[in-house]
Formats: structure tokens, sequence, C-alpha cells
């Protein structure tokens, strides 16, 4: 079902509104049809799928596939591996497990620049985007098209984060 000449954006986890996938889909449908989502995630609010249903069902083409389940730990290398990048929305952010899991993939990620986002996220191993700017994500999601990151170097940086480091980021942005 993924065409191997398209650039597969992955979005996994938990899917509520916080997280800002209703966004994440609208502007997959203003990207050149050489683009793929995929959602992994269960959604626990049945009023929210429908609208994420909705929006895909509306879409011209079908470039999305929703898997709107638990992914187990055991599976989600299978989407690691099949995307180019993972897309992390977010409307309100603290930390993230999702960044931190892609980065060890040795996965670029697309996220706003908040909270400990702004700490793991560089133009080595992806693009962070100002939520103010309506077309920050868009913006965000065409230029990592054009930009080559190493995997390796991803996972070496992955290797030196840990919650001690979260946390006292944390700590950091709200002292």
């Amino acid at each position: 079902e993924i065409d191997e000449n398209q650039y597969v954006f992955l979005f996994f986890g938990l899917c509520k509104k916080y997280k800002n996938i209703h966004e994440l889909v609208s502007v997959i449908s203003r990207l050149d049809t050489g683009v793929k989502l995929l959602i992994a995630g269960r959604f626990d609010d049945p009023e929210y799928y429908s609208k994420i249903i909705n929006i895909v069902d509306g879409m011209d083409n079908k470039r999305v596939r929703i898997d709107a389940w638990y992914i187990p730990d055991g599976e989600l290398q299978n989407y690691m591996l099949a995307c180019d990048a993972v897309v992390l929305p977010y409307l309100e952010s603290l930390t993230s497990g999702g960044a931190v899991a892609a980065l060890g993939f040795g996965r670029p990620v697309v996220a706003p620049r908040m909270g400990y986002l702004n700490d793991i996220i560089s133009e080595k191993n992806g693009i962070l985007y100002n939520s103010d700017n309506k077309d920050g994500l868009l913006i965000s999601m065409t230029a990592i098209r054009g930009r080559t990151y190493s995997s390796k170097e991803i996972k070496k940086f992955a290797r030196t984060l840990s919650w001690d480091s979260a946390v006292n980021s944390i700590r950091d942005n709200i002292v």
C-alpha cells in the first residue's frame, strides 16, 4: 500500500485532540501526491476519530492510512522503518516520548518549537516550527523532504537522552 517513491510521514501514539492530528491530515491534503501519512494509534474519543475520518474521506485521493488501534511495542518498528520522518504536531507538550522513540529509530522529527522538543530536536535530526505561524507545519513538512539526515547520527544522539535530562529541561523551562 506504500509506494517506494512516496515520502512517508508517520504520526504514532495515543490520538488525542491536543496532538493536532486534524491539522496534520489537512496539511497532507495540501502537499503534492508524492507523500503518504500513516497514523498509528488508538483514538480514545469516538467523536475525534469521526472528525479525522471525515477529513480523510473528503480528500481527493487516499494518501492517509489510519491504523486506529493500540500498536504493541513489538510492532512499532514496522511503522518506524516504513517512514521517512515522524510528525508530532502537538498543540501543547512538556515532554515527548514519541520524539525520543522516533530518534531512537534514527528518524527525523517535525514538531512545534515548545517544551522539551526544543532541547532534543535540532537541524541534525529534524525541524521545529513556530506553532503561531498558521503555515508552520506545512512549511516544515515541505522542507524536511529536501533534507538529508544520518540515521546513524540520530540514533547516536538518541542514546544520550535520559529521563534525568528531560526532567532537568522541564525544571529549567518552568523556573
